[in-house]
């Protein structure tokens, strides 16, 4: 809900911290899957949202490319682990 994320950004050097700490190569793939219809919004950009809040296009530019850089890293991981396997 909005009340709690207010709640949770309300620390914000908290905040920051447990964003900074996010691994995104280990989100479980159930979480990518409930964003998927926030993702598709079509004012879930950067420039949409920079028109109602710059902190809110910021964050939402992170969300974005964080779930990106998860999708490509499962991508690429089994074939890094092929790779790194062959070469042992």
């Amino acid at each position: 809900s909005w009340n709690r994320a207010k709640k949770m950004m309300g620390d914000v050097g908290r905040f920051l911290t447990e964003l900074k700490e996010i691994d995104a190569t280990s989100i479980p793939q159930e979480s990518i899957a409930k964003l998927q219809p926030i993702l598709a919004l079509p004012h879930f950009n950067f420039e949409a949202m920079e028109s109602v809040s710059s902190a809110a296009a910021n964050l939402c530019s992170w969300l974005v490319n964080v779930v990106r850089y998860n999708q490509i890293y499962q991508e690429v991981k089994p074939k890094m682990d092929s790779q790194k396997k062959a070469s042992e």
